[in-house]
């Protein structure tokens, strides 16, 4: 359900893949790029061309002649496809006018694989910025989306976020954790452990909510 994210884009989204658009819209200052989910500070130009600039290696190169071996640094582009993950900040709010649980999303972050240039494993991964989506829905507005319910329909990414037409899990609550860990910090980095404790606090939250609206 969360391939709108990798699709490459047509000759009708008006942009290319998910990050590709972000990335536009960042560069063109239309939204702005933040360096956590706090929106507070903002990442400056060349910090966001650094995150998006690939990665460096160096190849060792022998000379024919004299055998000796030096090293060439060499840069890979940035592959929008290595970005097949999203975090999602939300708010949850019980509307008592509405007799309802709102859903609002407040951020959007591509994520990002840290890898470890010395052995070239992977480390764990991490948000490569976040945006607030309030500022950026009207631009994402203007982008089409593939539709993952009715591929004859079109919508914008802005539709796309706002009928929840992805699927995720939960990964972090600010319900009893003061200092703001993920799950995975909390439960050993235990992926099966994780996911049950995501579904745990979505119970809770629909549990709280029909008893406010009893009450």
């Amino acid at each position: 359900m969360n391939q709108a994210f990798v699709y490459e884009g047509d000759e009708y989204t008006g942009g290319g893949a998910f990050i590709e658009i972000l990335l536009h819209l960042a560069r063109n200052k239309d939204i702005e790029v933040y360096h956590t989910d706090e929106f507070k500070t903002l990442l400056s130009g060349t910090e966001l061309e650094e995150k998006t600039a690939g990665s460096v290696d160096s190849v060792p190169v022998e000379d024919p002649i004299t055998g000796e071996i030096t090293y060439m640094v060499t840069r890979t582009e940035f592959n929008p496809r290595a970005i097949t993950k999203y975090r999602i900040k939300e708010d949850w709010i019980m509307d008592r006018n509405r007799g309802k649980m709102v859903v609002e999303i407040v951020g959007l972050a591509p994520v990002t694989m840290l890898i470890n240039r010395e052995t070239g494993m992977p480390m764990g991964e991490a948000a490569m910025f976040w945006i607030y989506y309030p500022d950026a829905r009207k631009y994402l507005g203007q982008y089409e989306v593939y539709n993952p319910r009715n591929d004859l329909q079109r919508i914008s990414w802005a539709d796309f976020f706002d009928a929840r037409y992805f699927d995720s899990y939960v990964y972090k609550t600010s319900a009893n954790n003061p200092y703001g860990d993920e799950l995975k910090m909390q439960l050993n980095d235990n992926g099966l452990r994780m996911l049950q404790e995501g579904e745990r606090i979505m119970d809770e939250i629909y549990n709280k909510s029909m008893e406010m609206w009893e009450n």
